[in-house]
């Protein structure tokens, strides 16, 4: 009975030792993949939760907001939420704990028949796992 050379053996393990080197990064990136879409998706959560409270307000509790709202803290403009997605307030800076800034705008469009809004939330993850962006549109009829 003929054995294998020791020279066979390190090849075939060689070839072994690649071929799953190869594949735990797969799984490494897949896992990194993975966590960012999860990020991504409470993110876009968030956003649509805010988007949700601003589009059945009435009329006349929209209010214009400041210029600049989506690309800094406003106040009124802007809250903090933690890991559960749970406020944690307002303001200029993020108290501690904040995972995920939520920033909102509202844009008038005005004419003669209608007075119509522009509605945009972003949420950006701070710990770098996404940014979700909704925007909508909202018309109040003028009869």
């Amino acid at each position: 009975m003929r054995g294998y050379s020791l020279v066979e053996v390190l090849v075939a393990m060689s070839l072994v030792v690649v071929g799953v080197a190869g594949l735990a990064q797969l799984v490494a990136l897949t896992a990194y993949a993975n966590l960012q879409a999860t990020h991504t998706t409470i993110a876009a959560v968030l956003a649509q939760q805010k988007m949700e409270e601003l589009l059945p307000a009435a009329a006349g509790e929209l209010a214009p907001s400041p210029a600049g709202a989506l690309g800094r803290n406003v106040e009124g403009c802007a809250d903090f939420l933690d890991l559960a997605g749970q406020r944690l307030g307002g303001g200029p800076a993020p108290p501690a704990g904040t995972a995920y800034v939520r920033r909102w705008s509202i844009d008038p469009l005005t004419s003669a028949s209608s007075r119509s809004w522009i509605l945009q939330v972003v949420v950006t993850d701070l710990r770098g796992g996404g940014v979700a962006r909704l925007v909508a549109a909202r018309t109040d009829k003028v009869f």
